[in-house]
């Protein structure tokens, strides 16, 4: 007998113009055993940072190298790439692909899409 309990995830409906307006929910069961421990990432704001180093309760390793600075060259060609949104799509990939994607971890598809990006990107510029 499996123990465990169904996870809801709630979604806009991709083809509201088709279907009508809507949310549509897909229920996963999740089976405690396999589940992963909750993450240690805590996010804080610049500000929250420097009040924690003022109160000593910074976690940061005194052992860490200070970061060098990216210097000014690097901030005169950064720019802000705002992404254009994203569409839903169902892609048939080499089973070796998918593989070597998968094998660097979580993301996969976050890095697949990068991948894209870049050469639709490099097409654009030697064109």
């Amino acid at each position: 007998m499996l123990f465990g309990f169904l996870r809801r995830q709630s979604f806009e409906n991709p083809r509201a113009r088709i279907f009508g307006p809507g949310v549509f929910n897909v229920y996963t069961f999740v089976c405690p055993s396999k589940m992963k421990e909750k993450s240690t990432i805590v996010r804080h704001t610049l500000s929250e940072i420097k009040a924690l180093r003022e109160q000593g309760q910074d976690q940061t390793s005194p052992k860490a190298p200070a970061a060098k600075s990216l210097g000014a060259d690097f901030w005169k060609a950064a720019r802000v790439v705002v992404p254009a949104g994203e569409s839903l799509v169902h892609l048939r990939l080499d089973s070796d692909i998918v593989d070597w994607f998968k094998s660097h971890g979580k993301g996969h598809l976050t890095r697949m899409n990068a991948v894209l990006r870049t050469y639709v990107e490099a097409q654009k510029h030697s064109a």
